[in-house]
């Protein structure tokens, strides 16, 4: 028996010795350099609503028939972001807020500059610790003058806007905002609007240290009569809003100042008496390319604007009539168009499970991605 011992303990001594003369040669970490962005690929906004200090924004390609396939990567974006992609693609902006002690201590708040090529932060920008801190909005960051200046929009509670410059990566002003919420710039110069509580339509100039030039308004619905969703698209140069009673206000911006057009339905006499509404988070798309109008829909009643959508009716916005509706293999809180010839139409289900993916033009449902986040909340295409 001692013998056996003897010998064991012999061997475990060779194999120890053995193992301690062959180093391991240490990992070297790398990051893998993606290929220039698709128009088929999609950033979602994870808002993390569980543990809403690790809100993270997730990189999808669109033509992948598997979750593994899409999924390209994570960025990391702090406490509830706001998320915005540069004209080109080439960055993605997150105006983020940080405590010193996680969810309390003293707060900073920032603008993180992703490269998209390889997901990495690559600048931050410091700006005032007021900036709007609620589920991620469309526009409460948003590019303007072509993709050389950044707007973010803050409350506390005042209203207010910070203007950044992307060109010098550093803050230059703040524009007051009194009673008005978000910024939808122009398609071209340093002027964005802003829909405010009354009603009206405010358009603010302002030049390249970001101070306020001019200041116009004008009357675009009646507050008291109907309630306006805070989330519109551009289809050309047009940006649509949407009452939570289905009426379409267009506000075509091709000139210097907004002109507003005249009003029409989603939905029909008899579908409105059997209560098809719009509703969702970002309840709305728009593609260029054919002229078309994407908008979530849902049967319910009054106050129900937060409802998911079941279908996605389409329609064309030089006429204002519906060219189809697209019936959703799982009710949607949130779509999104792409912007080529071929587009796809995204949906985040309602029950955040993951997000659907159709061929935008036909309807046609193609395939679906599970699990990639905790509660996607928002999408910004390339």
């Amino acid at each position: 028996m001692k013998s056996r011992t003897r010998l064991a303990l012999l061997m475990a001594g060779v194999l120890t010795a053995g193992l301690a003369n062959a180093q391991l040669e240490p990992e070297q970490l790398s990051v893998e350099e993606l290929p220039d962005a698709s128009p088929h690929w999609v950033f979602v906004g994870d808002v993390s609503f569980f543990h809403m200090p690790d809100s993270k924004v997730v990189l999808l390609n669109g033509d992948a028939e598997t979750t593994n396939e899409a999924y390209l990567g994570m960025m990391s974006t702090g406490y509830n972001p706001a998320i915005e992609v540069a004209p080109d693609g080439s960055e993605l902006y997150s105006a983020e807020t940080y405590y010193s002690r996680g969810t309390r201590g003293d707060r900073e708040d920032i603008v993180t500059i992703f490269d998209t090529h390889t997901l990495k932060p690559v600048g931050e920008i410091d700006i005032p610790e007021k900036r709007h801190f609620s589920l991620l909005q469309p526009y409460g960051l948003v590019t303007a003058n072509g993709g050389s200046d950044l707007l973010v929009f803050n409350v506390t509670p005042a209203t207010s806007v910070s203007v950044v410059s992307l060109e010098d990566r550093k803050y230059l002003n703040e524009i007051p905002l009194p009673g008005c919420a978000f910024m939808y710039p122009a398609p071209e110069g340093r002027r964005f609007g802003s829909l405010c509580a009354d009603g009206s339509f405010v358009v603010v100039d302002y030049d390249g240290d970001g101070k306020e030039t001019d200041r116009n308004r004008m009357q675009l619905f009646d507050a008291g009569i109907s309630h306006l969703f805070e989330k519109p698209v551009y289809v050309d140069d047009t940006l649509y809003f949407v009452s939570h009673e289905g009426t379409v206000h267009p506000v075509n911006w091709s000139g210097k100042m907004p002109e507003f057009g005249d009003t029409w339905q989603l939905a029909s006499d008899s579908e409105r008496k059997a209560g098809w509404l719009p509703g969702g988070w970002q309840m709305e798309a728009g593609h260029s390319g054919s002229d078309s109008l994407y908008v979530l829909m849902h049967k319910g009643g009054e106050n129900t604007h937060k409802d998911p959508g079941t279908e996605v009716w389409v329609y064309d916005t030089g006429s204002g009539d519906r060219s189809q509706r697209i019936e959703l293999k799982n009710a949607a809180v949130s779509i999104q168009t792409t912007a080529d010839d071929e587009p796809l139409l995204f949906a985040l289900r309602a029950d955040f499970s993951g997000m659907d993916v159709y061929d935008a033009q036909s309807g046609e449902y193609l395939h679906g991605y599970d699990g990639f986040a905790d509660t996607p909340f928002l999408m910004r295409r390339p």
